[in-house]
């Protein structure tokens, strides 16, 4: 009877399927979307659940009109959700709707300033923009919170490698490989940067 510990469930295994397939995608998700609709049955106006199953939506059924919508309802039932503004920030990027993007990543860095996976997510919306130099400032106060935080030196190394940088791509690159285990999806991208240099 208490929603709020389906959402963990739910957003446990949205980052599971979804951080380099962890857990398959397929296991994960639908896992994710049951939980979360577990926490709505429970609970009609809980904000989590909505973000949790615009997750789903996006990451798992590319239905970006479901996400959008999912997020949107999350945002509208608790305005000072991060991780809401987090996901449907992330969202925005990849549908390529940068300015937007960034507004609703900079609203949760501004609900939840210490968030590494926030500061990074903004920073990586840049880079898919091609406003490398923005890119750049925000990873790099991610690196200075946490040197040791593997997203953020892999899409460091990435913008590094667009601006023709490749010892620093090569460098930030190894170490997120270090930092991660060898973590196949952070080798193929060190791969590309030792072949582009």
């Amino acid at each position: 009877t208490y929603a709020a510990a389906y959402v963990g469930m739910a957003d446990t295994y949205n980052l599971l399927g979804a951080q380099h397939s962890v857990m398959p995608p397929g296991e994960a998700f639908p896992k994710a979307r049951a939980a979360a609709e577990k926490a709505l049955e429970i609970d009609p106006t809980m904000a989590e659940a909505y973000a949790s199953l615009g997750f789903v939506a996006y990451c798992f059924d590319w239905d970006w009109d479901a996400a959008e919508s999912h997020f949107r309802k999350a945002i509208e039932l608790k305005p000072n959700y991060p991780t809401a503004h987090h996901w449907y920030g992330e969202f925005l990027s990849t549908a390529g709707r940068f300015e937007e993007s960034a507004a609703s990543l900079r609203r949760a860095l501004a609900l939840d300033p210490l968030s590494l996976a926030v500061s990074t997510d903004l920073g990586a919306s840049f880079y898919y923009a091609r406003e490398y130099e923005r890119s750049e400032e925000e990873l790099r106060k991610a690196l200075e919170v946490d040197s040791g935080f593997v997203r953020a030196h892999l899409i460091f190394g990435a913008v590094q490698e667009q601006k023709g940088r490749h010892a620093e791509a090569v460098a930030s690159l190894r170490r997120a490989s270090e930092l991660s285990e060898r973590d196949p999806v952070i080798l193929s991208s060190l791969a590309h940067a030792l072949a582009v240099s």
